[in-house]
């Protein structure tokens, strides 16, 4: 099995995160707007909770952004980079010479997200 906890924070006004994960599945994650986890686990295992969770997870919070701080810091306030979004191009039916056709542009990983 494989256990993970994913603990994150950026500069900004960004929301943090803090979930747990099993095998790849979700199992909660932290609300930190309403201070509350919020399970992810489907209704057959019953409802469990996670006593002391949210404490700790705004404790790594706190921890995490005081990381980030000597980060940036330390790389004297580097603007952040975003990767352009990957964009794939391909013919709806097959290609054939002299004969029309319509190209599908696909495009994934647009930042900000909403776009």
């Amino acid at each position: 099995h494989v256990d993970i906890n994913v603990v994150g924070c950026q500069t900004g006004d960004i929301d943090p995160e803090d979930e747990v994960e099993l095998d790849g599945d979700e199992l909660f994650y932290v609300d930190f707007a309403k201070q509350e986890v919020v399970s992810e686990t489907p209704d057959f295992i019953g409802t469990w909770g996670a006593p002391g969770w949210v404490q700790q997870a705004l404790a790594h919070q706190q921890i995490c952004k005081n990381n980030l701080d000597v980060a940036v810091k330390a790389e004297q306030n580097p603007t952040e980079e975003f990767d352009p979004p990957q964009v794939t191009i391909y013919p709806r039916d097959e290609v054939s010479v002299e004969r029309r056709n319509t190209l599908i542009c696909s495009a994934n990983n647009f930042f900000p997200p909403p776009v």
